[in-house]
């Protein structure tokens, strides 16, 4: 948990750094630069870094946003590594008060404090939530573009999506996700560097986080 000194603090900067970022100054500058300037603690450092990153594009985000209906009979292209990793971490501060979890003017739901080995706790459980909202949106097939790093998770929410009446599912192995997913449409992620260059976006991340009930801080 941020003390309210703390949150304060986060505001603030986070409102310097999304007037810079607006004006085109690249987001880990700007977050380095305000971090230095207001004396952020180690924490609020790694903190204002990913939500410099997060909201930097928020405008081109939200006007790219899909509504869940408009995903519905069309081709989703699921960024399974970085939507499995935010699911989880939002699965993991409903046991731990002490994980911060903030939200873009966009609505990306983000974090940068929850170690690898707690993530993968909770990655099965965050597979199974995924599959079950994809399947309920009934995309007409389903992609899932990972990395090497990745393969286990893309295998597992493969079977988990596949069986009869359900979509075509395809995994597409990749050098780089990002690269591969600039310019396309009906893109689950929740990668910021993913949605600052995909044609359209869904918030697949940003539903189930709100359906587990955690709290997220809006500070940009």
């Amino acid at each position: 948990m941020l003390s309210d000194g703390e949150v304060d603090r986060l505001r603030t900067a986070a409102e310097e750094a999304s007037w810079l970022c607006a004006r085109g100054y690249p987001a880990l500058e700007v977050a380095r630069f305000i971090a230095e300037h207001r004396g952020l603690s180690p924490r609020e450092r790694i903190l204002l870094d990913a939500i410099a990153r997060a909201d930097a594009h928020h405008r081109h985000h939200i006007a790219r946003e899909l509504d869940p209906d408009d995903v519905a009979g069309r081709p989703l292209r699921l960024d399974v590594a970085s939507v499995c990793a935010n699911v989880a971490a939002s699965i993991a501060a409903t046991f731990d008060p002490r994980i911060v979890l903030f939200e873009s003017a966009a609505g990306l739901i983000g974090t940068a404090e929850v170690a690898p080995e707690v993530l993968a706790v909770h990655e099965p459980e965050a597979l199974r939530r995924i599959a079950e909202v994809v399947l309920t949106l009934g995309p007409s097939a389903v992609r899932i573009v990972h990395d090497a790093a990745s393969l286990e998770h893309a295998d597992a929410l493969r079977k988990l999506l596949s069986g009869k009446r359900k979509p075509t599912v395809v995994c597409e192995e990749v050098a780089s996700v990002a690269a591969r997913l600039r310019g396309a449409a009906f893109v689950a992620s929740a990668s910021p560097e993913v949605l600052d260059h995909c044609g359209t976006w869904f918030n697949l991340a940003g539903i189930l986080a709100k359906a587990l009930g955690v709290t997220a801080l809006r500070l940009g």
